[in-house]
């Protein structure tokens, strides 16, 4: 979206997240534009059938963080007001839990029915 609000096609009222974007300081956080404290993200994963072997998921796991720390990647990115995350298995696997946990609270506390 921030290619969109840069060109003026679209306005930036805010962002979900705790801080200000390293690629978009100029768009305050939901929170500092006056609304509540709101986090949300979207994650782009790579992801192994359970039972994959350790040492290939450690394999693809160390081969995407070369990538995102690969200059190219890191500049097309903050163009498109990406933050990258290389994380190892374990936190990626942390952070999927986490989210379940976070968001099934959200679904009941909400009563949202699947239809």
């Amino acid at each position: 979206m921030l290619p969109l609000a840069r060109s003026g096609r679209i306005r930036a009222l805010g962002i979900f997240s705790k801080k200000r974007l390293a690629g978009a300081p100029e768009v305050s956080t939901i929170a500092e534009a006056g609304g509540p404290r709101l986090e949300s993200s979207t994650r782009v994963m790579f992801l192994a059938l359970a039972g994959t072997f350790k040492d290939i998921v450690n394999k693809m796991s160390a081969q995407v963080s070369n990538a995102v720390a690969s200059l190219d990647i890191k500049k097309r990115f903050e163009e498109l007001g990406i933050e990258p995350v290389a994380e190892t298995p374990e936190e990626a696997s942390k952070f999927l839990n986490d989210e379940i946990v976070e968001w099934a609270k959200v679904i009941t506390t909400a009563g949202v029915k699947a239809e």
